[in-house]
């Protein structure tokens, strides 16, 4: 099915490589558009359909989320810190910034607005 060869491809070539799961959400958050709620990768399009592409990170998306939020507190603490401080910005700055844009709200993989006050909620 072209559907888990999709899955199957981004999560050797781009997800794997990425090594861990809070950099693979923010990634995947990533190349989600706001407005449509659509998926876009242009790598995985070409190869298989937009469709095709677009379902396959919103799964992955959602698997990755789900994951990651079913971990022990410790690695999520850790894999954030992972993420700041690999951003070259200062650390407490960068802190600051999610606190007061709440970046991490864009991170659900739930379209659902009431899924997905639920799922950050365990997060705030």
């Amino acid at each position: 099915m072209d559907l888990e060869a999709a899955k199957e491809d981004l999560n050797i070539r781009t997800l794997g490589p990425i090594g861990y799961d809070f950099g693979r959400l923010v990634y995947l958050s990533s190349l989600r558009d706001h407005s449509s709620g659509e998926y876009h990768h242009h790598g995985l399009a070409r190869s298989f359909s937009h469709s095709v592409a677009s379902i396959a990170l919103e799964e992955c998306h959602r698997d990755v989320f789900y994951q990651l939020i079913q971990s022990p507190l410790a690695k999520l603490v850790n894999e954030v810190e992972r993420f700041v401080r690999s951003s070259g910005h200062d650390f407490d700055r960068t802190v600051r910034v999610w606190e007061n844009l709440e970046a991490y709200r864009k991170l659900s993989a739930e379209s659902n607005p009431a899924k997905r006050v639920l799922a950050i909620g365990s997060w705030a």
